[in-house]
């Protein structure tokens, strides 16, 4: 569908200020303080010849920020806003940059623009109408009269663009994007054109109780993408994207994220010119040429699985938003969350014991047969958290039964071909299972392969932490009689050494760029022999936490994913009082991850058993892996562990 509101002379993209052409007016002041230009500037409106009125903005010589009506700042700008920033309702928000609005631009007689989002109870009646609309089309081939629109409250009568979805059986069955419709008539129109996009099959009348509701509101803030981003070639997983090209158009919006994965944003834009704006261009013009503007999207479904079966689930890319804020006052859905993850991975398991490593959850295959460190570590995991519950005995039993497949296929066997680095990482978690179980001579068993291996291992902070970690543990509880305190000296003041360096990045005092989660496990490690070390990585790794509650993959790189923040999230868990705001906003991050019944809408329910539980990898990334599980219930079972 094209919309000529959209089709425009080609604007400066690095011009934020054009964003705010659909919703600034005269005597606005707009303060901008990222990208170009910075400074203050006000807003007016001049006529063109064609009579069209064109926005126009001057820079400020003077001006406050209690002048400002808008502010266009970095997303992660430490400095506060005015009063602290109640007063300002963000419009936009990516990694670069965020857009606020200040509230009392709207008088109390006006009803609060859609851009502000919509509150559950509006959620709810949205999706009220666009069940009801879909309901008279299957059943009736009707529609709504004018006066069931008329009693919708007062918001429902503004002007919006938007998209409703339908999903059945987790297999998208329709989507259709209106352009500048009342929001309740649209809601109803887009249902009842979903129903019949040619696209897809069309929903039956028999498919109306097995049919899931999606409903996306497109703000009319359009941020161009900046050079900068396509620089970076990231893509923004809770950012719609419109790209248009001489007639052509094309949408994108974060729910095509539960549909497919993209390699990064120069692959996302070329399906998006090709598949969506039907552009048959060469790429290399069309990237040239086009315009790429990116949008923030209210997007909440159905959801069928809550007490409550008509409550609105809201989502933040292509995951729900979970409320959770204290684990102590949260405690049984803490657990309830923690055991589901742990379900699953037994529920996963092998009758010999494997536990894939990676599923899939569009197709229910397990991408990988076998990954004996991820195996050895999450068995692990779930003997600890077993260890913490009354009810673990059915999770240390998954655990008993992957060790015995260890000790039989690997400890026994002879791999080829298996790299040195692979074999010394799980001997080192095979010794940690084998303890944890008491399994003390398996523990002697793997202590010499270890120890012939560790010479010969090339340097890596995460793998020399985990040899550190099985040096400490064999010594400590003298489970080796010979002589290792001149290879664990040597080991202990190599990786100090190379992580003191690597903390210092941010001064620009080395050349590489240190990984959080590579990092990490020297929080564990130094956290008996050298707590003022372990303290200080902490310390590092806890500033890098970002707003929405995830670690980043490094300090210069924004991408998360959980396998990553699960892990800073275990080793922080040891400091359980002093971490607690970091412990209990990563955690609501990992659980806005963690597939349960209400978000897998989009999962064929087939595949449920084995993806409910599991932790969706990244927002691009839909696949389940068994050590971000692993992470957070070793991370949970320091929390839960009564010695902690």
């Amino acid at each position: 569908m094209f919309f000529k509101k959209y089709f425009h002379k080609r604007r400066q993209e690095n011009n934020v200020l054009e964003a705010l052409n659909d919703v600034a007016r005269s005597g606005d002041i707009v303060y901008v303080d990222a990208l170009r230009p910075r400074g203050f500037f006000s807003v007016g409106q001049t006529s063109e010849p064609n009579g069209n009125l064109k926005m126009q903005y001057t820079q400020l010589d003077t001006a406050s920020l209690g002048d400002a009506t808008f502010i266009v700042c970095s997303a992660l700008n430490p400095e506060p806003l005015p009063d602290e920033g109640r007063e300002f309702v963000s419009i936009f928000r990516s990694p670069l940059v965020e857009i606020l609005e200040r509230k009392s631009r709207v008088s109390a007689k006006e009803a609060m623009p859609l851009r502000w989002g919509l509150n559950d109870e509006e959620k709810k009646i949205a999706l009220s109408v666009a069940r009801h609309a879909l309901e008279l089309f299957l059943k009736e081939k009707s529609f709504p009269d004018t006066r069931y629109f008329s009693k919708l409250p007062l918001r429902f009568q503004l002007v919006t663009d938007l998209d409703v979805s339908l999903w059945v059986r987790g297999s998208l069955r329709g989507s259709i994007i209106l352009a500048r419709k009342r929001l309740g008539e649209g809601i109803a129109e887009a249902a009842r054109a979903a129903a019949r996009d040619s696209r897809f099959k069309p929903v039956a009348r028999e498919e109306f109780n097995e049919t899931t509701i999606e409903i996306f509101l497109i703000s009319e803030i359009k941020v161009p993408l900046q050079k900068t981003e396509r620089e970076k070639n990231s893509i923004y997983p809770h950012c719609g994207y419109l790209l248009t090209y001489e007639d052509h158009a094309g949408w994108f919006l974060p729910g095509v994220f539960n549909c497919t994965r993209f390699t990064d944003l120069k692959h996302f834009l070329r399906v998006l010119a090709w598949e969506k704006a039907h552009i048959r261009t060469p790429h290399e013009l069309v990237e040239k040429k086009s315009h790429v503007v990116m949008f923030s999207v209210d997007d909440f479904v159905e959801s069928f699985s809550s007490e409550d079966a008509s409550r609105p689930l809201s989502l933040r890319g292509p995951m729900p938003c979970v409320s959770f804020s204290d684990y102590k006052r949260e405690r049984d859905f803490l657990e309830a969350r923690l055991r589901a993850a742990a379900d699953w991975i037994c529920r996963i398991q092998e009758p010999d014991g494997n536990i894939p490593p990676i599923v899939n959850p569009l197709n229910g295959t397990f991408t990988q047969q076998i990954d004996w460190a991820r195996l050895a570590f999450t068995a692990l995991a779930l003997q600890k958290f077993g260890m913490t519950q009354e009810s673990g005995t059915r999770y240390c039993e998954t655990a008993r039964k992957a060790e015995e497949y260890l000790e039989k296929y690997f400890i026994q066997e002879h791999f080829k071909p298996i790299s040195l680095t692979t074999k010394a990482l799980t001997y080192s978690y095979i010794a940690q299972l084998s303890h944890a179980r008491g399994n003390v001579s398996n523990v002697v068993r793997v202590a010499e392969k270890v120890l012939k291996a560790i010479p010969a291992l090339p340097f890596d902070p995460l793998l020399h932490a985990h040899m550190l970690g099985f040096l400490n543990l064999i010594s400590d509880n003298s489970l080796y009689s010979g002589d290792i305190e001149s290879m664990r000296g040597s080991v202990t003041q190599t990786l100090k050494e190379y992580i003191a360096r690597g903390m210092k990045e941010e001064q620009g005092l080395v050349e590489h760029t240190p990984d959080l989660a590579s990092f990490a496990e020297a929080v564990n490690v130094f956290f008996v022999k050298d707590p003022a070390f372990s303290k200080e990585v902490a310390d590092w790794l806890a500033e890098k936490q970002l707003p929405n509650g995830a670690f980043p993959q490094s300090p210069k790189n924004n991408f998360t994913y959980t396998r990553g923040t699960s892990k800073v999230f275990e080793v922080l868990a040891l400091y359980k009082t002093e971490y607690e705001k970091e412990i209990n906003n990563a955690l609501r991050w990992l659980f806005e991850m963690q597939y349960t019944k209400e978000s897998s809408f989009f999962i064929d329910p087939a595949f449920h058993p084995k993806v409910l539980g599991g932790i969706r990898h990244d927002d691009l990334n839909q696949e389940a892996w068994i050590d971000s599980a692993g992470h957070t219930l070793l991370g949970a079972a320091r929390l839960l562990s009564k010695k902690n």
